[in-house]
């Protein structure tokens, strides 16, 4: 561990606890805690930096971002871009938002309650940062935001039903519920929880 407090090395993931996991040119990985580690900005002769200091990435901080839907497809795309963990599954197809461009390209994304480092390869652009979602109201944002979900079936019944119901889609939460495979304890506590709210 002795090389880690003489060499520069490379920030290769984030694990599920928030620690940075960095890459030394020995190929050792190791895992810090981010409070004792310091950004280095290194140009090699002949290296063109992007993203973070002001080069030509495709995104920008603020941008709404989809990542990859494809598991196999991800994990070869992560490889050498902070690389694949189980802990990211799902993550897939969800929409999260760049919170930092690495002077890589690679991006940060906060996605599903955490931040992942991805290639940007493996997302898609959903929104800019500047673009009128970013500055829209709250109201415009959930329209947005609404259109968004109903294009997309998870597959998963017990989503599509919360997801109906908070779209007030009341035929397509009949529909559901009438399916026996659907959970119906899930219909209880929203109801509960609306119930709750009116009182």
């Amino acid at each position: 561990m002795f090389e880690t407090l003489t060499t520069t090395g490379t920030v290769c993931g984030i694990d599920e606890d928030h620690d940075i996991v960095v890459q030394y040119p020995s190929g050792n990985r190791w895992t810090f805690n981010p409070a004792v580690l310091t950004k280095a900005n290194i140009v090699r002769s002949g290296d063109t930096v992007q993203g973070a200091e002001g080069g030509t990435s495709q995104f920008q901080v603020g941008d709404l971002v989809q990542v990859c839907y494809d598991l196999e497809r991800i994990k070869l795309l992560q490889r050498g871009h902070g690389e694949w963990a189980e802990a990211m599954l799902p993550t897939l197809g969800k929409v999260g938002r760049v919170q930092q461009i690495y002077s890589d390209s690679d991006l940060k994304v906060e996605v599903c309650g955490t931040s992942w480092t991805y290639n940007p390869a493996a997302v898609s652009k959903v929104a800019s940062a500047g673009s009128a979602i970013s500055n829209a109201s709250g109201e415009r944002l959930s329209q947005l935001l609404k259109k968004l979900f109903e294009t997309q079936e998870s597959g998963d019944l017990n989503e599509e039903l919360v997801k109906a119901a908070a779209n007030g889609d009341v035929a397509k939460v009949e529909d559901l519920l009438k399916r026996p495979d659907v959970d119906v304890s899930i219909l209880k506590i929203i109801l509960k929880h609306v119930n709750n709210r009116i009182a």
